[in-house]
């Protein structure tokens, strides 16, 4: 069942935000299709760019919203994070799709409710940075419980 969630709900939406940001998150979505493929998602992810997500977080998956996954970024504090870590923009850009693309599995699938908010954040980061670094999808599947490849 669809759902009707609208990030201005909760969020600010960015009203300018970065094109640059605005074309790699694009260019990731084009891409990544087998990625949602093989997570069982009913549609690509719908990302919306917000302001001040607080704390340390420059994006987040919206739970409940598995279905239809929606991501709202951050980017003046993603791109703050990527300055701090010293990696591109395309370097930060994409594994944080790949994060969030993991919460929503574990949403969807219901593993977040087995497991404490600490073991669900290093499972998606190993699913985000095995993807990232080899570009395998079936390495990066073996790190999200309940996957088969």
């Amino acid at each position: 069942m669809p759902h009707e969630y609208d990030p201005e709900w909760d969020y600010e939406l960015d009203e300018n935000p970065n094109k640059a940001v605005q074309r790699l998150v694009d260019k990731y979505l084009k891409r990544h299709g087998f990625i949602f493929d093989a997570l069982h998602f009913d549609e690509p992810p719908r990302v919306h760019f917000v302001t001040d997500l607080g704390g340390s977080h420059v994006a987040r998956y919206i739970n409940g919203t598995r279905n239809m996954p929606v991501i709202v970024i951050d980017i003046p504090a993603l791109l703050d994070a990527a300055k701090e870590y010293g990696v591109e923009m395309e370097d930060a850009v994409e594994p944080t799709l790949l994060h969030e693309y993991g919460h929503a599995y574990m949403d969807a699938t219901g593993y977040h409710e087995e497991m404490s908010e600490d073991e669900e954040e290093d499972r998606v980061e190993a699913f985000a940075h095995t993807y990232w670094m080899t570009g395998d999808i079936n390495e990066a599947l073996k790190q999200l419980p309940g996957t088969t490849s």
